[in-house]
């Protein structure tokens, strides 16, 4: 029996192996890399929410708001014309209405995009709030799935007169 010495080449079963395990490591690599891409860009939008607020939301409220003082259906609402002067777009608010004898925060669930006006009513109790003193609109935008509240662009209002019947 005469064996060859000068043997070229691996066998299928090596040759196998080898390519599995070579496509395992590429696989758990590109697992790592993809995830940490993925990880710093919501840490980027995160970081970036506080500097938006600060520099890209500008909220204003049109002086033609108001509060109905008699409601047939015991129903009261404040009635709001917010404008977005800012170069970003509001994807939610937050109302306090202060009355007499105590006050009530609202997500009013309406967005505001760049440089649009709209029209929305805040419901609230008279029973519980009473005369309404004071309502503070507050800008809430999201960034990477979180809510940030901009609360450095609040408008607060005071003096609220009654609507026209």
């Amino acid at each position: 029996m005469k064996f060859k010495k000068n043997k070229k080449g691996i066998s299928p079963l090596i040759a196998t192996v080898l390519l599995i395990g070579f496509a395992i490591s590429l696989a758990v690599l590109v697992y790592f890399w993809w995830g940490n891409v993925l990880r710093e860009q919501a840490q980027k939008q995160l970081v970036e929410a506080p500097i938006i607020c600060a520099e890209q939301v500008d909220l204003s409220v049109k002086e033609t708001t108001c509060y109905n003082e008699v409601s047939a259906s015991g129903d009261y609402f404040v009635l709001l014309y917010l404008e977005n002067k800012g170069a970003a777009a509001i994807d939610d608010f937050r109302v306090r209405i202060i009355g007499s004898t105590s006050s009530v925060t609202v997500t009013i669930g309406d967005s505001l995009k760049k440089t649009q006006s709209k029209q929305t009513s805040v419901a609230y109790n008279k029973n519980t709030i009473g005369q309404v003193q004071e309502v503070i609109i507050e800008p809430i935008i999201i960034r990477g799935g979180k809510s940030t509240s901009c609360r450095e662009q609040r408008v607060t209002l005071t003096n609220i007169p009654a609507c026209p019947t």
